[in-house]
Order: C-alpha cells, then sequence, then structure tokens
C-alpha cells in the first residue's frame, strides 16, 4: 500500500472538486445573477471578497490541485509519459489544469481583488457608485467573467483528459 500516493490523490480529488465545482457554479449561476442585478450586486461582490475567504480559498486549492498532480504524475511517470494513450490523457488534462491555473492567478485573482476594493469605496461613499465606479467595476467584471470561462473550459478539459485516461488504451 501506498500511503503518499493515497493522501496525494485524496487531496487532489476533494481540493479539485471545489475547484471545479465553485468555477463551475460562479460561471452558471452567480456571475449571471451579479450581472443582471448590477449595481445592486457590488455589495455582494463587496462582502465576497472582503468578508469571506473566498478568494484566498481559491488562491490556495487550485495550486494546490496543480502541485499534488504534478507530484502524483511525476512519481508515475518521470518526466512526460507521451509513450501511452493513458499517459497523453494524464498530460494533456494535467496541461489544462495548469493553464487554469495560470487563468486563476493572473488573470481572475486580480480582477476579483480589485473589484472588492472599489466595491468597498462604493460602500464607504454611502450613496450609489459613481459613474467611473460603475465602469470600472463593469470592465472588471467582463475580465473577471472571461477569465472564469476560460478556467471552466480548461478545468472541463482537464476532468476529461484525467478522467478518461486510464481508459483509452
Amino acid at each position: 500500500m501506498n500511503v503518499t500516493m493515497i493522501l496525494l490523490r485524496i487531496i487532489h480529488i476533494f481540493a479539485g472538486v471545489f475547484w471545479a465545482g465553485t468555477t463551475f457554479f460562479f460561471v452558471s449561476f452567480l456571475e449571471p445573477t451579479l450581472t443582471a442585478t448590477a449595481p445592486e450586486s457590488n455589495k455582494v461582490m463587496g462582502y465576497l471578497t472582503q468578508r469571506t475567504r473566498y478568494v484566498t480559498t481559491l488562491g490556495i486549492t487550485a495550486p494546490l490541485v496543480a502541485l499534488t498532480g504534478l507530484i502524483m504524475y511525476w512519481r508515475v511517470f518521470g518526466w512526460l509519459a507521451l509513450n501511452s494513450a493513458a499517459g497523453w490523457g494524464f498530460t494533456l488534462g494535467g496541461l489544462a489544469g495548469l493553464a487554469a491555473v495560470l487563468v486563476g492567478l493572473f488573470m481572475a485573482r486580480p480582477a476579483t481583488l480589485k473589484m472588492g476594493a472599489v466595491a468597498k469605496q462604493i460602500q464607504a461613499a454611502g450613496g450609489p457608485p459613481s459613474p467611473e465606479q460603475m465602469a470600472q467595476m463593469k470592465a472588471l467584471g467582463e475580465r473577471l467573467s472571461s477569465a472564469a470561462r476560460l478556467t471552466a473550459i480548461l478545468l472541463t478539459l482537464a476532468l476529461l483528459g484525467m478522467s478518461a485516461a486510464r481508459y483509452l488504451g
């Protein structure tokens, strides 16, 4: 029995389910709701980014999924596993997952943090948002939406590749 691989796999799967589930929920339900209810949704986004662990949790979970996946990949395959269909499935799925991490770290996270800061400014002012703040929130929302959709696509590819890899032949 390989306890290390079992623990890595458990962490990888549970963190991956959380990351993918959160992403799919955001893209499918939360983002369209926030868009439809703006500017009132600025309060929700402000609360989500400033008073919960949403951004921090995703900032830890996504790299944790990548790290555990890379360790397992290395332990099973070594450098690159392109000599089998299963190896290709894990490699392509892993690359899609790594790309999703990068999109999250360099597109989604900064947009989310900036949205939270602007929402905090709006709340501190105590009145309705200024036209400049509305324009800023709209631009950040569009960037976050694009990043989230790209992340969802990449995670779908990662899930397809990794869940089917063993059975590709």
